[in-house]
């Protein structure tokens, strides 16, 4: 059997060797030559480049990212399998001059590298490199080989692309396979924040999904599982606030009606200002919109006038009384959700009149004057028939999510898929696809209890 000397590195050190018929016969300090068979040296092969790759990280990480991603999901004996196209060159080795020698062995690398990250098994892999600054839309997040994962469609490249598994956080966050909706999610200049507890009361964590640090958070002062939570984040101070507030517990309406706000420049909980209206006024899990300052959420503003638009003044720590705008159409609605796009506050509704069921999206608008106080209006922006009946109300069956600067995405949670709306024009503009599942984003699906009705920006400078 033919035998082929391979190289290995001890200490980050390149120093020179010779070869002779193949062989390599002096080895300088940092390197140690070693005997093995033909499939001994197609380990070696990408051992090899990878170490040239960490000891010339300057011209080389680049590579260096692919060839560990590629081997790390690919061992020698699928390697192996691409013998037919490296054994011309592999044969040819004693016979060649040095030159053509590693001439022929990048060659070989390259070709089998090329085949290894073109096959299906490897697109998720490659969706990983270059999310720096990228920004994805409707999030979907699923459970796929046991590993938890996370997708969302990147507009400015069309196709949907996947986030770095969340093999990262402990065991305690992966959601319980027997339920089909679990957790309260937000998300915001890079950071997630999740509600993970599976008891009656809290657990948060927040993390950063392109880093993978993460951190949990301190219980709450009032021991609940809140209805409303929403993150915050400065990017001048690189620090972050959670505001929750609400609660899910029957039988105790005192709960339901505190704020509490965690600031991570002094790492605790502090209470604010209580909710207006009568007990349980948040009755719909919801992460609010934050425009200029002020946190906006649907709530009940009477138990008999129905749902409204509420507002919280981060800065003032209290719920605006004056600030209140009750929904005309509540009563019929079985989805009230609100959306921040670009600054401009919509609210998206799911309208059922007899046998007729509609989606709208309409404008949300207000003046102030000093006299009359606060005056509200809603301006259509899309009307459209929603065809099937009324939607699921055990969990968001249908969201609506930023998608460009004039557009609305209203998508559906359950096939991944949505009709895309341009609110100048009022009319559909596209219609976005679901991911494609013979690319790694088919699994079983994970529900949040709050439409996710934010884009992924995401950031590895984002703190947590």
């Amino acid at each position: 059997m033919m035998r082929i000397w391979g190289l290995s590195f001890q200490d980050n050190q390149l120093g020179s060797v010779e070869f002779h018929h193949g062989n390599a016969t002096r080895a300088c300090p940092g390197m140690t030559s070693g005997c093995c068979d033909g499939l001994g040296y197609m380990g070696n092969v990408p051992y090899i480049f990878v170490k040239i790759c960490e000891w010339w990280p300057k011209h080389w990480s680049w590579l260096f990212v692919i060839l560990r991603c590629a081997f790390e999901r690919f061992s020698v004996g699928k390697l192996w399998e691409l013998r037919p196209q490296l054994r011309p060159g592999w044969l040819a080795w004693p016979k060649q001059p040095l030159k053509k020698k590693f001439r022929n062995l990048r060659s070989c690398v390259m070709r089998a590298l090329r085949n290894c990250i073109e096959r299906n098994t490897f697109l998720p892999s490659r969706d990983e490199f270059n999310l720096e600054c990228v920004t994805l839309r409707a999030p979907h997040f699923f459970i796929k080989d046991g590993v938890w994962r996370c997708a969302g469609y990147d507009s400015s490249l069309q196709k949907w692309r996947h986030l770095p598994p969340l093999t990262f956080l402990p065991a305690y966050c992966k959601p319980d396979g027997d339920l089909f909706k679990e957790y309260l999610v937000c998300i915001k200049d890079g950071i997630v924040c999740m509600n993970v507890s599976k008891t009656s009361q809290d657990k948060f964590i927040v993390f950063n999904p392109l880093t993978g640090k993460w951190k949990e958070l301190p219980p709450l002062n009032h021991r609940r599982n809140p209805v409303l939570m929403h993150l915050v984040v400065d990017a001048l101070t690189k620090s972050y606030q959670v505001i929750v507030a609400g609660s899910s517990r029957s039988g105790d309406g005192r709960l339901s009606r505190i704020t509490e706000v965690f600031d991570s420049r002094i790492g605790k909980w502090t209470r604010t200002g209580d909710l207006p209206g009568p007990d349980y006024a948040l009755n719909d899990y919801q992460s609010g919109v934050y425009v200029d300052g002020y946190l906006y959420c649907i709530a009940f503003l009477d138990q008999e006038a129905g749902r409204g638009i509420l507002r919280y003044n981060l800065n003032k720590s209290t719920w605006s009384n004056n600030w209140k705008y009750l929904i005309p159409f509540s009563t019929n609605s079985t989805i009230l959700q609100l959306v921040e796009s670009w600054g401009e506050l919509y609210l998206f509704s799911e309208q059922v009149n007899e046998n007729n069921v509609e989606h709208w999206i309409d404008r949300v608008e207000w003046d102030t004057d000093i006299e009359r106080g606060v005056s509200w209006s809603l301006n259509s922006v899309m009307r459209s028939e929603k065809m099937g009946g009324r939607s699921l109300e055990v969990y968001p069956e249908y969201t609506c999510l930023p998608y460009s600067k004039h557009q609305l995405c209203v998508f559906n949670t359950i096939d991944h898929s949505g009709v895309v709306y341009d609110v100048r024009n009022h009319r559909q503009s596209e219609v976005l696809q679901a991911p494609p599942a013979d690319q790694g984003f088919s699994g079983e699906s994970f529900v949040s209890l709050n439409p996710l009705s934010f884009t992924i920006e995401l950031s590895s400078k984002s703190k947590i």
